[in-house]
């Protein structure tokens, strides 16, 4: 929403794919809710995860085209980028903002699909270990 005012104030206007964002943002806490039940639980389980963990974090970010355009990428490297659910959702996200952007409906459907394993991967994982927390920590 803080987004918005800005945009009002320097007078652009939205794509009118707008209404798609919540539920952009609806994958996006899927993956993450997903991803963090599954790395907490390893972390609780094996504690030299704190020291890998940072690394790994900071190469999925520079791994996400958040700084630069999947269109840079070669036509025929961009599968291996779709990989990372967050390549679909931060696409589908600036499709839906900006509207310069092509909206790449395969992209967010693959994000999507890996994004619901990854959730339900992630929470059967947290509930399997979840009974040794006490004795571990």
């Amino acid at each position: 929403m803080v987004l918005f005012l800005p945009m009002g104030w320097y007078g652009f206007i939205p794509s009118l794919l707008i209404p798609i964002l919540p539920v952009i943002v609806l994958g996006t806490m899927l993956f993450a809710t997903g991803l963090g039940c599954f790395l907490s639980s390893v972390y609780v389980k094996y504690r030299d995860v704190q020291f890998a963990l940072p690394f790994f974090i900071q190469l999925a970010m520079f791994a996400s085209p958040v700084i630069y355009p999947v269109s840079i990428i070669p036509e025929h490297l961009q599968w291996l980028l779709y990989m990372n659910p967050m390549t679909g959702f931060l696409d589908a996200d600036r499709a839906c903002m900006l509207g310069h952007v092509v909206f790449d409906w395969a992209g967010l459907f693959v994000a999507f699909g890996i994004s619901i394993m990854v959730f339900i991967v992630g929470a059967i994982y947290l509930k399997k270990t979840e009974y040794y927390f006490a004795d571990l920590i």
